[in-house]
């Protein structure tokens, strides 16, 4: 299966462009679990708007400490605000490497010496800006992972994670995902639902193989633990009101230890986990597509057959059955014809 990545390519282009050419325009996109960003840009400032669904829940629960964490440098109240987003990020794009202007009256030597310089400048500021860029793109699995990084350093760090850190986030319109901590390691519950009937087939397909994966993974030690509930409600959600014929296909739990983090790195495993349901959905459109795939192919190959396909000419002979009367002529096909066959029944 294919690895998905954090960082929306797309959205990575566009905030490149907007750094090293200094774009004064407004842009916006949408993503997956019900995002937008916001790009803008005016004067020196380049700021990136962002939205998704559950914003208060995920700021409650470590969205903010994130922000002031991993964005330090970029988010705060300094940073002048995008109408229609919940979070701003900025940059003052005079702090960047700028070319030096090279005058006219300079002489040959100088205009030479300055397009150097200036090539190497705008080198750096391609290196800044993309670097910039690519934290950027990655808001959106930053942001809806934030309760989950936070529990998973608390693992991490101290072997235990907080009760505080217990949290229910509504991140798409009609699905949840749950952090329950437990002694000496974290369960994540996704609630998952879809509406058309073949992505469900197809998704409890793709989930009994997370569930059944363990018993292929024998050269693994101690790999995090994967269960698939279908017709019950997971125990670590005892504290929860969840309506189980809510979710389409049930809930899938992944239980992390310490020794996962320690082996596997918490930022691997981090950006798996936030990233699981835009995994589902990549590989079930993907499969889909696979599938119409091979359908159209298995249709071009029946009609090329048919158009090569030719009669045997085994029998010449023609048969012709006289309805009235109830009798058949068999002549060869060269000596009849139409007429005959009416002078034939007309002799009769």
């Amino acid at each position: 299966m294919m690895h998905v990545s954090s960082v929306n390519p797309i959205l990575e282009n566009s905030v490149t462009a907007y750094l090293t050419k200094n774009m004064n325009e407004f842009e916006h996109y949408n993503d997956f679990e019900d995002s937008r960003y916001y790009l803008q840009g005016s004067d020196n400032y380049f700021c990136l708007g962002f939205n998704t669904h559950g914003e208060e829940d995920v700021m409650k629960n470590g969205g903010k400490e994130m922000l002031e964490t991993a964005y330090k440098d970029y988010y705060g109240p300094s940073i002048p605000s995008v109408d229609r987003a919940k979070v701003t990020l900025g940059v003052d794009r005079s702090q960047l490497p700028a070319k030096t202007h090279i005058p006219k009256t300079a002489s040959p030597e100088e205009k030479a010496s300055l397009k150097a310089k200036n090539k190497e400048i705008e080198a750096k500021r391609k290196e800044i800006a993309g670097k910039i860029a690519r934290e950027f793109a990655a808001i959106k699995t930053r942001f809806i992972g934030a309760p989950i990084e936070r529990a998973l350093r608390q693992l991490k760090d101290k072997g235990k994670v907080e009760s505080s850190a217990e949290c229910q986030i509504r991140y798409r319109p009609d699905e949840s995902y749950w952090v329950v901590p437990n002694i000496t390691s974290v369960t994540i519950v996704f609630g998952m639902n879809f509406k058309d009937t073949v992505d469900q087939s197809l998704a409890r397909i793709l989930l009994l193989e997370f569930h059944e994966a363990k018993k292929h993974l024998k050269g693994m030690k101690n790999p995090p633990e994967t269960r698939y509930y279908t017709n019950t409600i997971p125990n670590e959600l005892k504290n929860y009101t969840v309506d189980l014929k809510s979710f389409s296909n049930g809930f899938v739990t992944f239980t992390i230890f310490k020794g996962n983090l320690e082996r596997d790195g918490l930022e691997s495993i981090l950006e798996f986990v936030t990233n699981f349901r835009q995994y589902c959905q990549y590989h079930i459109h993907a499969t889909k597509a696979y599938l119409h795939t091979r359908m159209r192919n298995k249709v071009a190959g029946f009609l090329k057959l048919i158009q090569e396909a030719k009669r045997e000419k085994s029998d010449t002979t023609k048969k012709y059955k006289e309805f009235i009367g109830g009798t058949t002529l068999n002549l060869p096909e060269e000596d009849v014809t139409k007429k005959e066959i009416i002078k034939m029944k007309g002799a009769k």
